[in-house]
C-alpha cells in the first residue's frame, strides 16, 4: 500500500524546504503546494525534487488546497505558507488577508477531508 501524502503548504520557502527535506529523510511523501515554487531552494537545502509532488496554488483557493489533499491522497498538513516581510508593511491588507484567510481556508480544507493532524 503507498504511503499517504502530507501536504506541505509553503514547501518552498526557506523553513518548508527544510521540512520537505526531513519528511523525505523519514521517508514519508511531501506534497508541496506554493505560489512560488522555487526548486533552488528546495535543491540548495539537498531536497530530490524528483521525489516531491509539486502543486502551485494559493491558499485563498479553498477548492485548490481541497484539490491538492484529495487528488493527492494526503492525511496530514503542515501549514508554512506566509506573506512576510517588507512586502507585509507596504501592503497590510494583503498581508493579512492572505495569512488569515489563507489559514482559515487550510484549516477548513482539512476538516472537509477530515485530516487527522494539522500543523
Amino acid at each position: 500500500m503507498a504511503k499517504k501524502g502530507i501536504l506541505v503548504t509553503g514547501g518552498t520557502g526557506l523553513v518548508g524546504a527544510y521540512a520537505v527535506g526531513m519528511l523525505l529523510e523519514r521517508g514519508e511523501r511531501p506534497v508541496v503546494f506554493d505560489i512560488a515554487l522555487n526548486e533552488r531552494l528546495l535543491n540548495a537545502v539537498g531536497v530530490d525534487t524528483s521525489k516531491v509532488t509539486m502543486i502551485r496554488g494559493d491558499m485563498l483557493d479553498l477548492p485548490a488546497l481541497i484539490s491538492a489533499i484529495r487528488d493527492n491522497d494526503c492525511d496530514r498538513v503542515i501549514h508554512l505558507a506566509a506573506f512576510l516581510g517588507e512586502e507585509v508593511q507596504r501592503r497590510p491588507y494583503s498581508g493579512v488577508r492572505l495569512n488569515f484567510m489563507g489559514t482559515v481556508n487550510v484549516f477548513e480544507a482539512a476538516r472537509l477531508e477530515k485530516i487527522s493532524r494539522v500543523i
